[in-house]
């Protein structure tokens, strides 16, 4: 009797206080990736916003996050056909639907310019939406007009623009762009749509089957995206190497590896699907993984930083990972479709140090991102990246031994190899003079030693 008593009493618990539980395990993994690193908490959750419009209407299905440069919050409440706008606390400031004759129709992606434009994936209606920021009416794209979307369908999932005016849009996994006057320009991370004359000649006589292998140009399967200031474009994709760093041309400059986790909480195979992406002023890069409902953060080398998060209806937890947003204070908003909330992240002391040490480092401050590395330390002397973060610093310094013996402590096999090459170089410069002797005295030891054997020779012949 007591047992089902205090059966009722949890059930009745979770019921009523819902997301007061806070699942605090961080961690990161090993440098085989196969083992879990327990690490101080490195984000605490500090707001749940669930937005309220005038009319008492929740979100539904909602499906993308975006905050401006004004830390305004944007939100496609995609089961809703609306785009709502908050505070930066979560308050109701307003809604936008499009116009009476032609409104939105679950629009998935949402993108606000420096000017406070919205860009909006409508996609129920097969267009990009263009708004000023009282929601007036300025422009629409619909599919462009090229033979390389002639058999295909047009419904943008997410919308980014670049800082000439350039739309990068998310449609049916592949990343497209077009320019200002609703133009096709290509596929990222395939070659440029460009005028050849044998392919002119080529798409004006081939057969209906020979045209859709010519036009086959569509690269690997994307699954999210975002644009940083310098135009580069930082996305998720389904394939090896989940996280990619491309140019305006498509050439990725990140390292070609396995990102995310193999297995989930319970040991079970899985192939990470990481659903949204983001970055931060500072260069810190934020993926949603839809499995396990994971947050995974990495450097700009792709170095894991932390890992938080996971499958559940409390506080920390998600029953869905749609999408992400950061704040220009480093805060991560995490938008839950099914719970149809927005949790609030905030970095620890912990986190704000790491995030602090690689600032300075790609400052080219060496000497005070060492100072903050070893303030981790003294934190977690366990953390990864602070024996590797320090490692960087002293070799940035010239430091090379020391740096070797923190590369050893990391585990990174790549940074000591690096590492003693340039010992061996600066040891070969300290002592180029002595060893220039030794050489040369080792030369005409041994043309001694020839002579001497070749005398020695004759005369025995001689005799």
């Amino acid at each position: 009797m007591r047992l089902k008593v205090f059966n009722i009493l949890v059930i009745v618990f979770i019921v009523v206080f819902g997301k007061s539980v806070y699942a605090e395990t961080n961690y990161v993994l090993d440098v085989d990736g196969s083992k879990r690193i327990p690490v101080p908490l490195t984000y605490e959750v500090k707001n749940i916003i669930q937005p309220v419009s005038n009319n008492s209407t929740l979100m539904r299905d909602a499906q993308d996050l975006f905050i401006d440069r004004q830390n305004f919050i944007y939100v496609a409440d995609t089961g809703n056909n609306r785009i709502l706008k908050l505070s930066h606390e979560g308050n109701f400031l307003k809604v936008f639907s499009g116009s009476e004759d032609s409104p939105l129709k679950k629009p998935e992606g949402i993108f606000v310019d420096n000017d406070g434009d919205l860009y909006i994936a409508d996609t129920g209606n097969s267009r990009i939406l263009h708004l000023d920021p009282e929601g007036g009416f300025v422009e629409e794209f619909f599919k462009p007009e090229t033979e390389m979307l002639e058999n295909t369908g047009f419904s943008p999932g997410k919308v980014c623009m670049n800082s000439i005016g350039s739309l990068y849009v998310l449609r049916h996994n592949s990343l497209m762009i077009i320019d200002g006057y609703g133009d096709f320009r290509g596929y990222v991370g395939a070659t440029r749509v460009k005028f050849n004359l044998i392919e002119y000649i080529g798409r004006t006589f081939a057969t209906k089957e020979q045209k859709e292998q010519l036009l086959d140009l569509i690269p690997s399967a994307y699954t999210s995206f975002t644009v940083a200031n310098d135009g580069m474009i930082y996305a998720a994709t389904t394939e090896y190497g989940q996280m990619r760093k491309l140019n305006d041309t498509g050439k990725n400059s990140f390292k070609e590896k396995f990102y995310g986790e193999a297995a989930d909480d319970e040991g079970n195979p899985i192939e990470p699907y990481f659903s949204d992406i983001v970055l931060d002023q500072y260069g810190i890069i934020t993926v949603l993984e839809r499995n396990t409902r994971k947050i995974y953060q990495y450097d700009q080398e792709g170095n894991l930083l932390t890992v938080f998060g996971g499958r559940g209806n409390w506080k920390g937890a998600f029953a869905s990972v749609n999408s992400l947003a950061v704040d220009s204070e480093g805060r991560i908003f995490v938008l839950d479709g099914v719970e149809n909330d927005i949790q609030v992240f905030e970095p620890t002391r912990f986190m704000k140090l790491v995030h602090s040490a690689l600032l300075l480092y790609y400052e080219g401050k060496y000497q005070e991102a060492l100072n903050i590395w070893n303030e981790v330390r003294m934190i977690h002397s366990g953390y990864p990246m602070s024996n590797k973060g320090i490692a960087k610093a002293l070799l940035k310094q010239g430091q090379y031994s020391e740096a070797m013996e923190r590369y050893k402590m990391a585990g990174d096999k790549e940074g000591y190899s690096q590492a003693f090459g340039f010992h061996l170089h600066q040891l070969y410069r300290k002592y180029f003079v002595y060893i220039v002797l030794s050489v040369a005295i080792s030369a005409l030891i041994l043309i001694y030693a020839v002579r001497y054997g070749r005398l020695t020779s004759r005369q025995f012949l001689n005799l």
